[in-house]
């Protein structure tokens, strides 16, 4: 699910569910590279460089 689906199915749910499919889409992107690179980034201070994996 995009970023973009996930906020608007957050206005059709409740708050359980809404808690439900934030943490599923979190562990689905917590190992991701993307999520490496912008860990990387912030911390030299830098622009990320998305490469979508």
């Amino acid at each position: 699910m995009s970023d973009r689906a996930a906020v608007l199915q957050s206005f059709k749910t409740t708050l359980t569910t809404g808690l439900v499919l934030e943490r599923r889409n979190f562990v689905v992107l917590a190992g991701t590279d993307d999520r490496r690179e912008g860990i990387t980034a912030f911390l030299e201070k830098r622009q990320p460089v998305w490469r979508g994996h």
